[in-house]
């Protein structure tokens, strides 16, 4: 039985809280969840569904990062560049050690 929380799973797999950054850029520009699910073209019960959610639709993070004009994408990025330079030292480090 795996007795780590969902948070500590996460935090190991280096899941991404987007929506944690996209309410940090909705506060400094002065807006709220509620006025940017009324912006979405996806509408406000899609946007709702999604909202909180671990994983989000590329389409609809696209439409935020428009709206917000702000690279969310970026983040997911930088943090596949991290993952994979560790993959390739975890094999550097495998592979030398044989």
């Amino acid at each position: 039985m795996n007795s780590k929380s969902s948070k500590e799973r996460d935090e190991e797999h280096d899941v991404l809280d987007i929506w944690r950054i996209i309410k940090q850029k909705l506060e400094e520009k002065g807006q709220t969840i509620d006025w940017l699910s009324e912006q979405v073209p996806q509408g406000k019960k899609t946007f709702n569904w999604y909202y909180g959610r671990k994983r989000i639709n590329t389409d609809m993070l696209y439409d935020i990062s428009t709206i917000l004009d702000h690279k969310f994408f970026k983040y997911y990025s930088d943090r596949l560049e991290i993952i994979l330079e560790k993959k390739k030292a975890e094999n550097v480090s495998a592979s030398s050690g044989q």
